[in-house]
């Protein structure tokens, strides 16, 4: 992985800030940040796009843990991806990951 912290990995340091009471808010401004990075390059209409959608239907990490999200249209649907790989995965076998987008 490349480029921040994963979606298990952020949920494990906010679980353990809010039992332990120790770095919440740290860990939280962290996450928005890196969001905010790797959402800049995107229209408004983008952002919100990937906001609503906010994983990746391939890897299933944050769209921004790797950096700026790769928008795609398929299927007449615009499909955001965490990494450009992570698309092509999905192109080459749709069906596999179809179910994941609906969740």
């Amino acid at each position: 992985m490349r480029g921040g912290m994963s979606f298990r990995g952020c949920l494990l340091v906010l679980s353990c800030a809010a039992l332990f009471g120790c770095g919440a808010k740290t860990a939280a401004d962290l996450a928005l940040a890196q969001q905010e990075n790797a959402f800049k390059e995107l229209s408004q209409e983008d952002r919100e796009l990937a906001l609503s959608q906010w994983t990746c239907p391939v890897c299933r990490e944050l769209l921004s843990h790797a950096g700026t999200p790769v928008k795609a249209e398929l299927a007449g649907e615009t499909v955001f991806f965490s990494k450009p790989e992570c698309q092509v995965a999905y192109e080459q076998n749709p069906q596999k990951f179809s179910s994941a987008r609906n969740e």
